[in-house]
């Protein structure tokens, strides 16, 4: 009887054993693979925005240098900062970080889960002024992108609570996937209230965290090899010439632009166009006529980016694109309100001592420099590089001094 029960269950109690090991044991958390590294920096996989591993052994590497931002890193082109640090052979690799939907919130917890490995280093961050509506960051796109290995990393590391934790734990518990847990409810609304997680709800994070960073390990690279991009970046490198030309490169760049915004008189790429605006874009005149950006939650979740910058030492290009002005034109859009958005941003962030600012909103008029209605296009990007090789250049140490009323209400709202 012994025997049957043995090689019943025999089995099955050792397949759990083992899977109980590979989880809970500790994990190297050092991917060593450049190849795998490589196919990351480039993936803007969900594996690299939620995780934890890739992004942390990249970026301990000196070559890579972070791109935060969002959709706009998708739009690849000869003159993507992509391509051009591989065709001309460059001394970094951007690693991208962002997809649609990515916004303060989820680049504050990437950041905070990567301290050790930005501290001190240089990075580039792209701010869409879209991202700056009255709500924020929309409900579906904060559950698309949340991680919850992140979030328990900064509930374990959070040993004392200033306004910037509870003004984070604050703003976690408006999101419903966030309400729906009962754990970390709880543990975000003590922290809200000023005060640290004890030893034993440490502890009991532990067990949990544990799991999750051996499941990031074990299948974080899976995700990321499916959106491989670096076939489509080494395609674009074909079109450029074999050494940096400025001429050359703007020639192509209104050649490229002229042929592939040829489907409509909008400035839009014909394939952005026909996918999504075709069947509808009658619909769309006038429509963005009260589109705000100069008020809401996401001056205060950009401020805790900010901090976290700060806290890390890190050096920072901030690019602030522009809206197509065929396309505002079209839907009511005010580029007024643009520039008083960019004026409002600009002043947050040189008050504090950020000073590397690339402010192209004033360019929204000019030919190809955007690719659809938001996101940088072919003379775009050119213009980021000329911005980026005077950022990496500029060997000038930050100063910065944090201003906590840039969390506040009255600043939001202003």
């Amino acid at each position: 009887m012994k025997k049957k029960l043995f090689f019943a269950f025999g089995p099955l109690i050792i397949a759990v054993m083992i899977v109980g090991i590979i989880f809970l044991t500790p994990a190297n958390s050092a991917i060593t693979n450049n190849k795998v590294l490589e196919q990351a920096s480039s993936s803007m996989a969900d594996t690299v925005i939620q995780g934890s591993d890739l992004t942390k052994s990249a970026l301990k590497q000196s070559e890579y240098i972070p791109f935060f931002g969002s959709s706009e890193l998708s739009r690849f082109s000869p003159f993507h900062p992509s391509v051009l640090s591989y065709k001309y052979d460059r001394d970094y690799t951007p690693f991208l970080i962002g997809a649609p939907g990515t916004q303060s919130l989820m680049h504050y917890a990437i950041m905070n889960n990567s301290q050790q490995a930005l501290t001190n280093k240089k990075m580039v961050f792209i701010i869409s002024p879209q991202w700056f509506v009255e709500n924020g960051v929309k409900e579906d796109y904060f559950a698309a992108h949340f991680s919850k290995l992140q979030l328990y990393h900064w509930m374990m590391h959070t040993k004392k609570v200033t306004a910037y934790e509870q003004y984070y734990a604050k703003r976690l518990l408006q999101f419903e996937n966030i309400q729906n847990s009962p754990t970390m409810k709880e543990n975000l609304q003590q922290i809200m209230h000023g005060t640290a997680l004890s030893e034993k709800q440490v502890r009991d994070l532990k067990l949990e965290y544990r799991v999750l960073n051996r499941e990031d390990r074990l299948f974080g690279t899976m995700n990321m090899r499916a959106s491989n991009n670096l076939s489509k970046i080494h395609d674009f490198e074909n079109m450029l010439p074999t050494t940096e030309n400025q001429q050359e490169w703007l020639a192509l760049a209104n050649e490229l632009g002229a042929k592939e915004t040829s489907s409509n008189d909008l400035g839009i790429s014909n394939d952005f166009y026909n996918k999504n605006l075709k069947d509808r874009v009658e619909t769309l005149k006038d429509k963005q006529q009260n589109l705000d950006y100069t008020k809401g939650p996401e001056f205060a979740d950009f401020q805790l980016v900010l901090n976290q910058i700060a806290a890390q030492n890190a050096d920072v290009l901030f690019i602030i694109p522009p809206i197509n002005e065929k396309w505002s034109d079209y839907t009511g859009l005010s580029q007024e309100m643009v520039q008083q958005f960019a004026t409002k941003i600009t002043t947050q962030l040189n008050e504090q001592g950020f000073y590397h600012v690339a402010d192209f909103t004033k360019k929204s008029a000019e030919p190809y420099f955007m690719q659809d209605t938001i996101h940088l296009g072919w003379r775009g990007w050119i213009d980021v590089d000329k911005a980026l090789q005077s950022f990496i250049k500029d060997t000038t140490k930050p100063q910065y001094q944090m201003d906590d009323n840039y969390l506040s209400e009255a600043w939001q709202q202003q």
